[in-house]
């Protein structure tokens, strides 16, 4: 009866390595990818009234976009609030003990 490819013990040996070999390397990658996360964000948008120049930031709003009237500003309501940016900051990770004020 003919020996089949895979019936040799010593290849049957280096497909076993070679298996292991490329696993062992898949999980080392997958984990360095994991420590190169970016840092979380936080959305921010940006509102100025027309007449007085007065900025305001506050978190995000779905809907929001540059351009956007809010409503009225200013002294008599002549000016308008309109959302002049939208940006992204970096969450910084809290150090120190709870309640220290970075000391």
């Amino acid at each position: 009866m003919p020996l089949g490819l895979f019936d040799d013990p010593v290849l049957q040996m280096f497909i076993f390595i070679l298996f292991i070999g490329m696993t062992i390397y898949i999980f080392l990658q997958t984990s360095q990818q994991a420590k190169k996360r970016e840092p979380p964000r936080k959305t921010y948008t940006l509102i100025t009234c027309t007449s007085t120049g007065q900025e305001e930031k506050r978190e995000y709003k779905e809907g929001d976009y540059v351009g956007k009237e809010l409503g009225t500003c200013g002294d008599n309501n002549e000016g308008k609030l309109i959302v002049k940016a939208i940006y992204t900051e970096e969450i910084k990770p809290a150090t120190g003990k709870p309640g220290s004020k970075g000391q």
